[in-house]
């Protein structure tokens, strides 16, 4: 009877410590993957101020081309640009646009943090560029890249109406009444002045070639 009771406490004892061992892993492994899953989550949010401040870029970048890449002009509420905006709870505490830069700043939960849109007017196209304390804090990349049409390849009466400037997929540029089609739309590499990127370029072939019309603005839709 005695030898019985000896070795149920002896195993109730045994299970104990088992039971302590895996309590044990189980804090080690959460302590180690407690920062990273914060990481994540943070990040999570945070993608809400880095999807309202691309989405503004679009409206930017229209601005930046119709005013021969001059980003000075892009502010918040002229030139289709929206109004400078506030929240008061989700994300995203502010998205405000000047001189074409947008800035989007998350909420006091997440630290204030900045992500910050600079554009450069690069032939013909638009390069953005990353930076804002989001960096810092792990919450974003720097990085620079380019937008507009996906790409920063300047329109020529060759690739006018090909690839990315194709019909339904305008880009920036300018086109003669009666030299063919508005950019990248049928006809529209039927002269050289129908397809080029700055108005000056236009204005140039206009004056020194056979054409008739007048200089007009191709539109900039995206499909």
């Amino acid at each position: 009877m005695k030898f019985l009771t000896y070795q149920i406490k002896k195993e109730r004892g045994f299970g104990i410590i088992e039971l302590l061992i895996v309590m044990l892993i189980i804090g080690l492994l959460t302590a180690a993957l407690l920062p990273n899953i914060q990481t994540y989550i943070a990040k999570t949010r945070f993608s809400d101020v880095i999807h309202s401040a691309s989405a503004v870029k679009h409206s930017v970048e229209l601005c930046i081309l119709k005013h021969d890449g001059i980003i000075t002009n892009c502010n918040a509420e002229t030139n289709g640009i929206p109004a400078d905006q506030t929240f008061s709870s989700g994300n995203v505490a502010s998205l405000a646009v000047s001189s074409g830069v947008i800035t989007g700043t998350g909420s006091i939960d997440l630290d204030s943090s900045t992500y910050i849109l600079t554009p450069t007017s690069l032939n013909g196209g638009v390069s953005w560029a990353v930076t804002g304390t989001c960096v810092d804090n792990a919450l974003c990349t720097a990085s620079e890249s380019s937008s507009g049409s996906g790409s920063t390849t300047s329109i020529t009466a060759e690739n006018c109406g090909a690839g990315p400037f194709a019909a339904g997929y305008y880009y920036l540029g300018y086109y003669i009444d009666g030299v063919g089609a508005q950019c990248g739309g049928s006809g529209g590499a039927s002269g050289l002045a129908s397809c080029e990127t700055t108005k000056a370029n236009v204005e140039a072939a206009f004056s020194s070639g056979p054409y008739t019309g007048t200089v007009g603005e191709c539109e900039i839709l995206q499909p």
